[in-house]
């Protein structure tokens, strides 16, 4: 695969304290992506010093604020760069698989869909742990019930965008529940999507820095937030 043919196309990399995986991250995506964009959301470890002797462009927040927040920070950025018309989201812990990216960055550029979502429930190799996978399909039920979506897997952070979607999105909530808020605005403002198949390698690793149940509860009780304020505006516009 020529790197050029991604010339238009930006890898977005939100990394909070991943001195220990960032580094062949981004080396084994920059043999396929010549623009790689990391938001080192506040880390306390050498992950921005070690970004720095990378092939990446690198912005630093001043403290930890959230996934959503490294997010906007990379739409905001992205907006006023004219040459990328395209964007994948990859997450820094070495989860997510080089060939499925590759995969998202030519089907994205083929089809008319804004959005396509990875998807850990497409694929019959599928490894998500069992409790998880309870959880997570519990989320995805509550998330196309509400707002008349359907989607297969709706906490997945491997996804590329067309750049012409980001005008109407705005993300507000800095934590992962960031997935579902962009998945409310994608159904308000009927952006065309899809879904692939994609893997995930779940380490011990990973799973301690974000992927543990509880960290899937507290995805659910923001979800229930969310859920409860839309509700009370809709309630008082009645």
């Amino acid at each position: 695969m020529q790197t050029n043919k991604f010339h238009d196309l930006c890898v977005l990399i939100p990394a909070f304290n991943e001195e220990f995986k960032i580094v062949e991250v981004v080396n084994n995506l920059s043999k396929h992506f010549q623009n790689i964009l990391i938001i080192d959301d506040g880390s306390t470890d050498r992950t921005g010093f070690l970004c720095k002797s990378l092939p990446v462009k690198l912005i630093s927040h001043p403290y930890n604020m959230g996934t959503g927040a490294a997010f906007q920070s990379g739409i905001n950025y992205l907006n006023n760069e004219t040459h990328i018309k395209y964007v994948i989201t990859f997450d820094a812990d070495g989860q997510h698989h080089l060939h499925d990216a590759i995969n998202l960055a030519i089907e994205i550029q083929k089809v008319p869909e804004e959005i396509i979502f990875g998807s850990r429930f497409l694929s019959q190799k599928s490894n998500v742990p069992l409790i998880k996978r309870l959880t997570l399909n519990f989320a995805k039920k509550i998330t196309n019930f509400f707002f008349n979506i359907s989607l297969s897997d709706a906490h997945m952070g491997l996804k590329a965008f067309k750049k012409s979607c980001f005008s109407k999105i705005e993300i507000h909530l800095n934590t992962y529940s960031y997935e579902t808020e962009l998945i409310q605005q994608v159904s308000f403002h009927r952006i065309k999507f899809k879904e692939m198949p994609v893997n995930v390698t779940y380490s011990h690793y990973s799973k301690k820095k974000g992927q543990s149940i509880f960290n899937s509860l507290r995805i659910l009780e923001d979800m229930l937030k969310i859920y409860l304020k839309i509700f009370m505006k809709r309630r008082r516009a009645e």
